[in-house]
Order: structure tokens, then sequence, then C-alpha cells
């Protein structure tokens, strides 16, 4: 079997690294599980090369979050193909949002792709039957294209282009030479993922994608082709992948509990309802179906108008209560009653509106997730029946229902059993033997974590023991004193800062108060809007082209918000970076509950800290990591914060737990002009 030096791409390992890549090369080897905590510089993306080197004819797959980390791996693979292995071949896989033509016509594009498919597939069918070997010189198929309204397509150009007769017999279709090419060129030679759409050109970048991911030894792709346990399986079929022959490799792992929690819930709205009515409205005259399901509609509306008198703006909701309503005065007995009828009208819906080229998704589809999910509670405690009261202005307040699911740990496990091996790893893994427990419980894993190898005489890390974001003292006048006072210390550093909170609403708090005084750096702030992401990104290239300019500016932002992960500052473009307060999210009824449901877990506080508290702690540690991105870089760090400094600070790495020096607010300028003076 091949060696870690046989795909290691670079001439000396660095300090540790060698470790690690081992470590990484053993479970590849004999299967289980690692979780690895590898602080920035550790050299993260080498892993790929011992998962090359003992990989044995098994596929590796490769989930990131970002962008940013797919291009990450991507250089890392063409370094290795460059250096070792000319024949590597590996390939990439987007979702269809970003890569489809007709992305900006179909809101539900997943849907409309299969249904344009099926029936492009039908009439290739047809072509190649009549004797056509490529179907797009059929003429009743050219015709089609001809007379399409571009706004309301029938079929997919994009992918018929690409498909000619198959000469194996097992199989109808084939590629064209030309998207074989590009084929080819993705899986070997590498086609940006910015450049994927405009060297498709006609061809569909989705299919050309999959088809190179099919013949690849490495396929790098998002948490969400993974995660979610609908959409693992059709993946794996697609690719004609089994589990037991992946080694699976997350990157950024402290990310992956969250992604789960968010798409196992679900979440049905007035909007939603709306719609539903709509569909079985048109149905009604005619379908048992529709005339049976409308008055469930009318329950659950009324159900949450009940709930808009709740005293709590988030609640659990009762799952007897809200059964005994659903199925009042229907012809239903039970949930699985009701699941039954919707599937067969949407079904007949789905028809209906393929007759009128209509490729949405069934409306009425939200409400079996919502039933499924609603039905799960039955069996599994950590699906959670919860409303949330959402002001949509002084006049008008909705009410949503979710079905919220809180612990990733059995999802996780059924990931984990189902591969030959899977890798965690993440720069900010920490406590590592805390992430184990949230991740797995008492399931036997094998850990490691690297030190940090920056030198420690390039940071300055205080820690500020008058300073808290708990609820109870934010209007503390000598507590927003003291962090007023802390933003005003970091100021008199030289060059770019940042600053940290803990919610938009405390950010606004204290940028209101910063602005009355006297600064010479520019101040960047956060976008609050999800939707402003170009925005955001142009903000933050105004902030790190500032030190180019021999300017100098402030960023106020959010832990956990756009600007608090996967952004390098390096060098001159951040010197000094101040965490204030503890993220936690809001601590609402529900959230109580779920601490409670955790600490019956673990048999005490335990469980809380796992699900409340260590997610807000690696918040503060990804913000907290913004400056120090390269071995030559320098900066100050401070964490201010009365808890990072007593009870939780054993909690971070242990470079941060052995250099911090705690102080009052009032000392901290002293100690940023001390470090000035040095540097």
């Amino acid at each position: 079997m091949a060696q870690i030096s046989d795909y290691f791409p670079y001439p000396s390992y660095r300090q540790h690294q060698r470790e690690m890549l081992e470590a990484v090369a053993a479970t590849a080897e004999t299967g289980g599980i690692l979780m690895i905590d590898a602080p920035t510089g550790s050299g993260k993306s080498s892993v790929i090369a011992p998962l090359l080197a003992k990989a044995n004819g098994k596929k590796i797959l490769v989930a990131v979050r970002t962008t940013t980390q797919l291009n990450i791996f991507i250089n890392e693979l063409n370094l290795i193909r460059k250096e070792k292995k000319p024949d590597l071949t590996y390939a990439y896989i987007l979702g269809r949002g970003n890569v489809c033509p007709y992305k900006e016509i179909y809101p539900e594009l997943h849907s409309a792709c299969k249904k344009l498919k099926e029936k492009s597939g039908s009439l290739m069918n047809q072509a190649i039957d009549k004797g056509y070997n490529r179907p797009e010189f059929c003429p009743e198929i050219k015709e089609i294209i001809a007379n399409e309204n571009q706004e309301e397509p029938t079929i997919c150009p994009a992918y018929i282009h690409g498909i000619c007769r198959s000469d194996d017999l097992d199989s109808q279709f084939a590629f064209t030479p030309e998207a074989e090419d590009l084929i080819h060129e993705l899986i070997y030679t590498n086609i940006p993922p910015d450049q994927l759409i405009e060297k498709a050109g006609s061809h569909c970048p989705y299919e050309l994608m999959k088809a190179a991911a099919i013949r690849s030894d490495v396929i790098i792709l998002n948490y969400v082709h993974i995660l979610p346990t609908y959409i693992r399986p059709k993946l794996y079929k697609s690719l004609h992948c089994q589990p037991e022959n992946i080694i699976l490799l997350f990157d950024e792992a402290h990310n992956v509990g969250e992604t789960i929690l968010e798409h196992q819930s679900v979440t049905l709205t007035k909007r939603n309802l709306e719609r539903i009515t709509k569909e079985l409205t048109k149905f009604n005259e005619n379908n048992a179906y529709a005339l049976a399901l409308l008055p469930i509609i009318t329950n659950i509306q009324n159900f949450m108008n009940k709930l808009m008198h709740k005293k709590f703006e988030e609640d659990t909701f009762s799952p007897q209560e809200f059964e005994s309503a659903l199925v009042h005065s229907t012809k239903y007995n039970t949930i699985e009653d009701i699941m039954l009828d919707v599937i067969e009208i949407g079904t007949l819906i789905e028809i209906d509106y393929s007759k009128s080229n209509d490729y949405r998704e069934p409306a009425i589809s939200k409400l079996w997730q919502f039933l499924y999910r609603f039905n799960c509670i039955k069996t599994n405690s950590d699906y959670l029946p919860i409303y949330l009261k959402e002001r949509k202005s002084d006049l008008e307040t909705e009410i949503k229902l979710k079905i919220r699911y809180i612990d990733p740990a059995d999802i996780l496990k059924d990931i984990t059993d189902e591969h030959y091996a899977t890798i965690f790893i993440s720069g900010t893994l920490q406590p590592l033997e805390e992430y184990k427990k949230y991740y797995f419980r008492d399931k036997e894993i094998k850990l490691f974590s690297s030190p940090n190898v920056f030198p420690e005489k390039n940071r300055c890390i205080i820690g500020v023991n008058d300073v808290t974001s708990v609820s109870s003292r934010r209007t503390d006048p000598e507590n927003n004193y003291n962090i007023l006072t802390c933003i005003n210390s970091l100021d008199k550093l030289p060059g770019n800062i940042a600053v940290y909170f803990p919610s938009y609403a405390f950010m606004y708090k204290y940028l209101e108060l910063y602005k009355r005084c006297k600064s010479g750096k520019k101040i960047i702030v956060e976008p609050q809007n999800p939707k402003d992401r170009d925005e955001a990104a142009r903000l933050i290239q105004e902030f790190c082209n500032l030190p180019k300019k021999g300017d100098a500016g402030i960023l106020f932002a959010v832990c956990g918000g756009k600007w608090s992960e996967g952004l390098d500052f390096k060098g001159e473009m951040l010197t000094g970076v101040l965490v204030i307060g503890h993220p936690l999210s809001p601590c609402t009824e529900v959230r109580r509950k779920i601490n409670a449901l955790f600490d019956a877990k673990f048999h005490g506080k335990k469980g809380s800290f796992l699900s409340y508290d260590l997610p807000a702690i690696n918040k503060s540690l990804q913000a907290f990591g913004r400056v120090l991105r390269t071995e030559s870089d320098t900066g100050v760090l401070i964490l201010a914060e009365t808890r990072y400094t007593s009870r939780f600070l054993s909690k971070f790495p242990g470079w941060v737990n052995n250099e911090m020096k705690i102080c009052s607010s009032k000392q901290v300028r002293s100690l940023i002009q001390d470090w000035i003076a040095i540097h």
C-alpha cells in the first residue's frame, strides 16, 4: 500500500503535522472515526494525502461548508497532481442553484430539474428509436426548442445537448464526444468552479459535474449533500457509491452538528397554509381527498390562532392538543390517515402541474414533511414541537409551527456506522473531549489535538474579568462603561481592528456609543440582513484594502455572523480583535426546555453546557482566530467576558489558557501600550 510521502506535496512537514497525518492514515486504513483539532497553521488541508495513500480503491468524499473551503481542497489536490500524482482524479459538486441556466426561473429548482429531465428523456428516447444518434438533431426536438418560451421552458436543451445514443446495451444514453471532453477536463486538468458555467457552454454543468464525480477518486461537495438523511442515499445512488466503500472527511467539523439540526427541522407558516388551501380548493369539487383535507388546514389555522394568546414569544406546544385539534370534526382518526391522503392528493397535484408545464413542488408536500416530523415525536424525544411568534409589523404578528430537531448524535452515529471511515477536522474543535461527547456520547473514537504552532511572541492574549454579556447586567452602567473602555483601548492599536459582539442589538448599542468618541479609524459595520451578501463582501474588501492606502478601520461584527468565520485577515489586514461577551442564543422557554432535556440525557448540568455553551464558545473562538492566520502575523487578542476568565477558561485551547493575561477593563490599555512598545 502507498505511503503518505507518495502523496504529500511539500518538501517538509510542519511542526506536529506528520503525527496528525499518521493518525489520519491509520483511520483510513483500518476504518472507524477520528476527530482532529488543529489550529490555523497546522496544515489541515494536507489530510487529503494520507487518505489517498490508504484509500485502497475506496472513494474519498470531502464535505465542506463554503466555497472558500472548496477552493482550498481544490488547490491542495492540484498541488498533489503537480508534484506527486499526475493521474490523480478528482471532481467537485456544486448545488444546482449555483450552476443551472434556469435558476432564476424556478425557485424550486430541484423539482423543476427532475421534471424537465424526465420530459427531455422521454423525447430523447423517441428520437433514438427513430434512428437519431444525437437527439438534439431530431426535427421534433429542434422545433420544440426553437419555439420554447424561455421564461417557461418545457424541456432542458442543455441536458439534451450533451446526450447521444449509447453503444452499451445496458444504457440508452451516453455523453456526446464534446461532453466527454469537458468531463475529462473536469477530472484531469480542473475547471475552476467560478469558470464552470462559462466553460460548459450549452451543456448542463450539473450533469458534467456528476459524471466527473462518478469517475473520480476524490469528490468535494457540500455538507447539504451528506448530512440530511433524505438526500444522502439519493446522491450515493446517482454516483454509484456504496457508503461502506467511502472514506468521508468533514472539514470545519464544528459546524456539522448545527447543520444537522437545521436540516432535520421543519417549519409550517401561514404562507404555506395559504398555498396548500389554494391547491386543494382547485380540486375541491371533484376530489374526495381535497374535500377531506381542507378542514385539516382550517384546523391548523385555528390552532395557530389560539397560540397567539400564549404568554411567550417562543415555546413548546402540546402534541396531544395539536393532534386532537387536527382531526376535530373530520373523517380522520390519526395523523397517519391524514398523511396517506396527503400523498395521494400530492401526486394528483403534481400531475396537474406537469400538464401545464408548472414544475413546482406541490405546496402540500410541506404539510407531509411537517406531519412526518411531528409523528417522529412519538418515538424520538429529539424532535420538539414549538411555536414562534414573529412580529411582521406593529399591527401584525404571525404564528409559525416548527418541529425542531435538537440533538445531532443519532444522525452522526448513523452516518459514521454507514461509512468505512469518517474524519472530522477543524481549527476550533475545542474542547475536543466535549465535542466528542456532544457528537458521539460514549462511542469509541480516536482523538487527535495539535498544539498551536505559531510563535507565542507574536501574540498578546488578554482576558477581561469585569465585563459580561449576561442578560441581568446588560443595562448595568458600570458594565457598559467597561465594555466601551475595552473598545476604546483596542482603538489605540495601530492598523485595522475588529470588535465582535454576541448579537446585532448588542453591536448597534455600542456602535452608537463608539461614534461619540473621537477616533480616526473608519467604521465598517456588518450588514444584518442575510440577503446583503454582495454588500457584505464589498465592505469587507474595503476594510482589507484600508492599510494599503495608509488608513485604518474598525470592524463592528457579530460572533457567528458573516464575518466571524472563513475570512483570512493576513498581515496588516487585522492587528487586533476584541470579542465581547458569551454569544449564547436567546434564553427562551424553548431553550430552557432543551437545556433540561440535555441535562437529563447526561444526568446533570453537563448536557446544557454541550448543547448551549459549547457552540457559543466556538463562535467566540472563530472570531478570536481572525487575527493570526500565518506564522509571521502578529496581533492582540482580547476576550472580554467574566465567564471566560473563570469557569470556562479551561474550555479554551491550552495556548489561550496558558498565555492569557487576566485583568480589568482599566488595565487593557496599558497592556496594549506595552505590546506596541515591543512591536
